[in-house]
């Protein structure tokens, strides 16, 4: 058993993700797909990088977002992957995910 999971940590699996390597232009690029994503599902979005980005400028997002205003997200030198987090946030706050 423990030999099975610490094939599975090596290899980026887990009990919710399915790890695996695509190969692209001769290299090996490691990605962990997840083995169930519910209908109202987000991944890596959290309100509480938002709010703690913003801060006082939370609420204007919010009310820029509830008014239908056009709201554009830049960031100067920061991955991407934190701006798309941040966008889809933003549409958390409006609208979160809630349990069935």
């Amino acid at each position: 058993m423990r030999a099975t999971r610490r094939s599975q940590v090596l290899s980026g699996s887990t009990k919710d993700n399915i790890g695996a390597q695509i190969k692209w232009r001769n290299s090996m690029i490691p990605c962990r797909i997840p083995l169930l994503i519910e209908d109202d599902e987000v991944l890596e979005a959290s309100l509480v990088n938002l709010v703690s980005r913003f801060q006082e400028t939370t609420m204007l997002l919010w009310n820029a977002i509830l008014c239908e205003k056009r709201v554009l997200f830049v960031g100067y030198q920061q991955p991407a992957q934190d701006i798309c987090q941040m966008v889809v946030s933003a549409a958390m706050l409006v609208c979160p995910p809630l349990p069935c």
